[in-house]
């Protein structure tokens, strides 16, 4: 999952985009009641997804202080990048 480029880490969009951290999160938010987990975006938590968490951060794919980690898809990402900032 961690080397898939179908999945996108939040970081990932801030820093391809230029925008302040948790920007693309926010974004997500935004548009997350009209996604469905497992389809569009994951959600690793730290207690159960270790094994998955653990890569991303080794490759400096997510925010060093990230304790549960949101992948989202291409296709979310870009529907997320048309949302208004909150």
């Amino acid at each position: 999952m961690s080397t898939d480029p179908r999945w996108y880490t939040v970081r990932e969009i801030d820093e391809r985009l230029d925008l302040p951290k948790g920007s693309a999160f926010r974004r997500f938010k935004k548009i997350e009641p009209f996604l469905e987990e497992g389809e569009d975006f994951l959600v690793l938590h730290h207690e159960h997804d270790r094994a998955a968490i653990e890569p991303l951060r080794a490759a400096d794919r997510i925010y060093e202080a990230s304790i549960n980690i949101v992948l989202i898809d291409k296709e979310t990402y870009e529907r997320s990048m048309k949302a208004e900032p909150q």
